[in-house]
């Protein structure tokens, strides 16, 4: 029989700033069908969706979005939150139908297909 690692901490959600909740939730819903976590209220500046009944994702309302990306000591421009899709090229044409801004599909040795958006 196998034993159940068990961790002493776990991660319940993530919190993205964001300029318009709604939007943004919408975003999510559409793009990763993920539902919220509980009905949302403009009072609380913020729409919980989420994702696999695992993972709680906080959509902030904020005044200033701070860029997600960084540069790493080889020059090369990293993501901080980064998904994995199965089928980037069908997910890339869904992005496109629905007006979302992304660059083209590109291919990195190792690192596979990928493309970003804004």
């Amino acid at each position: 029989m196998q034993k159940t690692k068990v961790t002493p901490f776990q991660i319940p959600y993530l919190q993205l700033p964001v300029k318009d909740p709604v939007r943004s939730a919408e975003f999510y819903q559409n793009i990763f069908g993920m539902e919220f976590s509980f009905p949302y209220n403009p009072e609380d500046g913020a729409a919980y969706m989420m994702y696999r009944d695992n993972l709680a994702v906080g959509l902030v309302e904020c005044e200033e979005v701070p860029s997600f990306d960084f540069v790493n000591v080889k020059g090369e421009r990293q993501a901080v939150l980064a998904f994995e899709i199965r089928d980037i090229h069908t997910f890339y044409g869904k992005l496109q139908n629905q007006g979302i801004f992304t660059e083209e599909i590109t291919f990195k040795p190792g690192g596979g297909y990928n493309c970003k958006s804004s």
